[in-house]
């Protein structure tokens, strides 16, 4: 992406991965159309691809929470990612990242209340989410959020939860391994009966 955004010569942005698209052909000249002058950050909704079901934006107060939009939803000014590009320390949570950054820096960002993406499931990120979940974490520390409100985060919550099936599924491991234990132990005592029963008759 950075090396995209070296070589951009327009006034926006927009990253579209492989499998997202624009919700329509008309996206890009609505948006264009629609925004304020002023604005230097532009997002919307989005839907999963196969799905007609519209996820709206979060709440940009709650970017602590989660991210607050779909990345394929955002158009930014080129001259802002010209000057502060993506931060590669993070594989896939560098647009994060930068929203967090641009917040910080009080720039202008505008919600528009309209489908812009349609996103794929099972991109690298989806497919990596406790890369995702970790590197969101290392963001809110870095931007010195609190541990109370990390701990309300999606992030944190995701990774709790995948401790908790982790502990989950050992247990349940423990637990065979104790019953086939005790299976053992019982078919080895039924043996050594059936044994001592037929050594009993012989005598």
């Amino acid at each position: 992406m950075n090396k995209a955004i070296e070589k951009a010569s327009g006034d926006w942005i927009n990253f579209m991965n492989a499998g997202d698209s624009f919700n329509d052909k008309q996206t890009v000249s609505y948006v264009m159309l629609n925004k304020s002058d002023n604005t230097e950050m532009i997002y919307g909704n989005h839907k999963l691809k196969g799905s007609n079901k519209i996820r709206k934006a979060f709440a940009l107060n709650d970017w602590y929470f989660t991210m607050p939009f779909c990345h394929q939803t955002l158009f930014v000014a080129t001259h802002l990612l010209k000057t502060k590009p993506f931060d590669t320390d993070y594989k896939l949570a560098a647009d994060y990242d930068f929203i967090i950054n641009m917040l910080h820096l009080e720039k202008k960002f505008e919600y528009i209340d309209k489908t812009l993406a349609i996103f794929m499931l099972g991109g690298i990120a989806t497919s990596n989410k406790d890369i995702t979940n970790f590197e969101a974490i290392k963001v809110l520390i870095k931007n010195n959020v609190s541990q109370e409100e990390i701990e309300k985060s999606i992030w944190y919550k995701r990774i709790a939860k995948i401790d908790y099936i982790h502990n989950l599924e050992q247990t349940i491991i423990n637990r065979e391994k104790t019953i086939k234990g005790k299976e053992y132990i019982i078919n080895k005592l039924e043996r050594e009966s059936q044994r001592n029963s037929a050594n009993f008759k012989t005598k």
